[in-house]
């Protein structure tokens, strides 16, 4: 099942890379207007298949939540609470469609601020995370309701620091900065694979 997941995300990023340039190019005549960047359709694609390894989701079913019209920043935080509420993430999905925030979500299921808990750093954090810098894991009880924002911002951070452990701080300080997670999880990605490309090229030249 893992594999057909993969093989259909496969075929998908093919449709971004190449694909969906010539389907612009069809359609740039009659439609100029709502035509999606095939780099923007790669770069979702890969944080979608991102989100689907971290909770060990099959793509299918992250894809099944974005035809809600759900945007890529409530993503992760959909089955994040899915997964520790155990229940389907497509009834996460409509709650947050319906106009509830996060708490009204993640309360109903019984969920608390502890649940969302990570330890963050004054140096890095403050400026993204502002009140809840200090604050001991004992401090994040039931009477500490986290903001859409807060929510948003811890689970998606913590998805993406596992994926790109080496690119913490700038991932952080981008974020303050207004950049959403699916371009800052294509920044890491490209990050890494030029640092990757460096290394090779230094283990050449010492051989």
């Amino acid at each position: 099942m893992r594999f057909v997941s993969a093989l259909i995300l496969f075929v998908m990023l093919f449709v971004a890379s190449f694909g969906g340039s010539l389907l612009a190019n069809d359609e740039q005549a009659t439609n100029t207007d709502n035509q999606v960047s095939p780099v923007v359709e790669r770069m979702n694609a890969e944080f979608m298949m991102t989100i689907g390894d971290h909770f060990n989701v099959p793509y299918e079913d992250v894809a099944d939540v974005i035809d809600l019209g759900i945007s890529n920043d409530d993503l992760a935080v959909i089955f994040f609470i899915a997964n520790k509420a155990n229940v389907e993430a497509m009834q996460v999905a409509m709650q947050r469609q319906s106009g509830e925030n996060w708490y009204q979500i993640y309360e109903s299921h019984g969920l608390r601020a502890g649940h969302f808990f990570v330890q963050l750093n004054a140096d890095n954090d403050k400026r993204l995370f502002g009140r809840l810098v200090g604050l001991h894991k004992g401090q994040w009880t039931e009477k500490l309701i986290l903001r859409n924002a807060e929510v948003t911002n811890l689970v998606n951070i913590s998805v993406l620091n596992a994926a790109f452990p080496d690119n913490k701080t700038a991932i952080a300080s981008s974020r303050a900065s207004g950049e959403n997670f699916a371009y800052l999880h294509y920044k890491s990605a490209a990050k890494r694979a030029y640092n990757h490309k460096i290394e090779l090229a230094a283990e050449m030249d010492e051989e």
